[in-house]
């Protein structure tokens, strides 16, 4: 059946409209019939509404959200069976944009724009990860950036492919040699290895955001999908000063180590911990430390 606006869900929410689509589902902006509050939900395809990977992934993505604390991390609301288009999971309703929608329509961000975001992009991950929840495919459209009073109030989305911890009697979805995340952000070690990974991934995939942000480009450059896949497993990330488009302001040596940093080929080489990764954030962007270079 169609999900056209005016669709009841689970006899407890009408669909308003879509809202995002991505290769598993759809969000859908609707309506609780029980007090009008405004809610986005998200589906999957229909040819995904029943399969088993797919509707865990789902399930647990609720679960992963619900679990960890802080205003950083979009809220989960509800989860429903609906017999005719599967599992729904409810979030609040977010007003704003996604930061890959800002860097398309702006190309990079100055660093005093850049840096309230990035440190509220590390706090959401040392709320994920003080629950051990990885959440392996951080990238500028899973990061929205939700209109408030006091600026821009940061939101992580999509833990679709979380990895929840195994300790407490979540089952591996990921076979070993499983692709999960985007490789313009993948850590080296993630490639084809998902089933593996630690949080020190996703602080990789932080510092290929800070690059884009920063730069307007991405830390590795290729010519093909192979080419690249290779260039991130053998090659150093390139330096943010060499992306940075001339002539523009620097952004300073303590900004340029503290992403190279989070770069590092080896996650021994990298920061340990999202929260030692903000700290040092916040003293590489301190006015003290804006010593950009022309």
């Amino acid at each position: 059946m169609a999900l056209e606006r005016g669709t009841i869900l689970h006899d407890a929410y009408e669909l308003t409209e879509a809202i995002g689509r991505g290769g598993m589902g759809g969000v859908y902006a609707a309506r609780r019939l029980s007090d009008g509050l405004r809610v986005a939900i998200k589906l999957l395809t229909p040819e995904r509404a029943y399969l088993r990977e797919a509707t865990e992934r789902l399930r647990r993505e609720a679960i992963a959200v619900r679990r960890i604390s802080g205003a950083r991390v979009v809220h989960a609301l509800d989860v429903f069976e609906d017999p005719r288009f599967g599992i729904g999971v409810v979030f609040e309703y977010l007003e704003g944009e996604t930061l890959e929608d800002r860097l398309r329509r702006e190309g990079r961000l100055a660093l005093p724009d850049a840096a309230p975001i990035v440190e509220q992009i590390l706090e959401g991950l040392a709320a994920a990860h003080e629950q051990d929840i990885i959440h392996r495919d951080l990238k500028p459209s899973n990061i929205f950036l939700a209109a408030s009073a006091s600026g821009v109030d940061v939101k992580l989305l999509d833990f679709g492919v979380s990895r929840l911890p195994r300790e407490q009697g979540f089952e591996s979805l990921t076979q070993r040699h499983q692709n999960l995340g985007t490789f313009s952000y993948m850590a080296p070690e993630q490639i084809g290895m998902a089933s593996t990974v630690d949080s020190r991934a996703d602080l990789y995939s932080c510092g290929a955001v800070v690059f884009r942000l920063l730069s307007g480009e991405l830390p590795h450059v290729a010519r093909s999908m192979g080419e690249f896949i290779l260039s991130k497993r053998e090659t150093p990330a390139r330096s943010l000063r060499d992306a940075m488009p001339a002539p523009s302001p620097g952004v300073g040596p303590a900004v340029e180590e503290f992403v190279a940093r989070l770069l590092a080929m080896q996650p021994a080489d990298r920061f340990q911990t999202a929260l030692e990764a903000l700290v040092a954030w916040r003293a590489a962007t301190s006015p003290s430390d804006h010593s950009g270079r022309q």
